[in-house]
């Protein structure tokens, strides 16, 4: 994706004045990371940021008391943990950027978590008010448990029927082609990556273990082996190259069982969106945080590559799309729409 911080969400438009926003469901990428070949991969600083940034920016938009789209009957300030869904798969990743989007959401709340206790003492949480929300592991989610450390994420589906329709793509005239095409491209890179990649690992079927590998090394490594050889437009090439590969694993219009990561991540949307109706919106917000094939399984079943080519491209860490729940009735924290 083109953008730093793709946000796919209907906050992007003005909401009319008549409209209140019940509940939302959030799905995220994770922020910057060690590579997936150096295993066991590692949040980072920069990646903590990222998404504790993130977090803030849903804080502005939908929780804060001055926020642009508040929620119904939302806490503001301190966390409620009944009205909140956070998920992610067992992958030390996504759990941490999970917890470090929650800071941005629900930042130490300070003076507001004082305690006054029989004795007359006073007790406020440490760090300030650290809010402590927890991040439920789940084996259902949309990402399979350790995705960060799995260079191919379609093996770790659990569905052997999308398993064989990645494995078809490997088999495909445009795998072959692409292959074939790119095979010299990725050779010359070998002064850069031989310290990882052999030589017969450097090519087309490692598209994006080795773009992640050398996009990494950019952001942190001071110093690069025969760095000169990656110029602007070979750094371009060779995410367009993971692009393609990755796509061609994630989605194909003829056989959308291979997008059986998307198809998941659809129904449990609109599982929580029913439920937080059910439950006249005890539960408003859901926030799964998951790898980026689910991102593209979803913008396939959505036919979203039909707006832009973009939406066939991996999208960028801490990257999210969030679905509202509205209503155009007249509603006040202390009630809720019948219809």
């Amino acid at each position: 994706m083109a953008s730093k911080a793709f946000l796919l969400s209907l906050a992007a438009l003005p909401l009319a004045k008549t409209e209140t926003v019940l509940g939302i469901y959030v799905f995220s990428r994770h922020g910057d990371r060690t590579p997936k070949i150096l295993a066991p991969t590692n949040l980072t600083s920069l990646g903590a940021e990222q998404v504790y940034t993130s977090g803030g920016w849903y804080r502005d938009q939908y929780v804060a008391s001055d926020s642009a789209s508040p929620i119904l009957a939302l806490s503001r300030d301190t966390a409620a943990l009944g009205q909140l869904t956070v998920t992610a798969p067992v992958d030390n990743v996504l759990q941490n950027s999970a917890q470090a989007f929650l800071q941005g959401l629900y930042p130490p709340a300070g003076s507001v978590t004082t305690q006054e206790l029989r004795n007359e003492t006073e007790v406020t949480a440490p760090l300030n008010g650290y809010q402590y929300i927890p991040v439920n592991a789940v084996e259902s989610a949309a990402s399979s448990s350790n995705s960060e450390d799995s260079p191919w994420l379609q093996g770790g589906s659990g569905c052997d029927n999308a398993v064989v329709s990645s494995n078809n793509y490997l088999s495909s005239t445009e795998y072959k082609t692409a292959y074939a095409d790119s095979l010299d491209f990725y050779q010359s890179l070998l002064p850069v990556i031989n310290s990882t990649f052999e030589a017969d690992a450097a090519n087309f079927k490692n598209a994006y273990s080795i773009y992640d590998y050398v996009n990494v090394a950019t952001i942190h490594n001071q110093t690069i082996p025969s760095s000169d050889l990656l110029t602007n437009e070979t750094l371009l090439r060779l995410k367009v190259l993971a692009n393609e590969h990755e796509w061609g694993l994630a989605y194909n219009s003829s056989d959308e069982i291979r997008a059986i990561a998307g198809a998941t991540l659809a129904g449990q949307i609109v599982e929580a969106l029913n439920d937080t109706i059910a439950g006249k919106g005890k539960q408003p917000v859901h926030i799964q945080f998951g790898a980026y094939a689910v991102f593209s399984s979803f913008f396939g079943l959505a036919q979203l590559p039909a707006l832009s080519d973009d939406f066939t491209g991996v999208v960028d860490y801490a990257a999210s799309m969030a679905f509202e729940l509205v209503t155009n009735a007249s509603v006040t924290d202390d009630g809720y729409p019948s219809t």
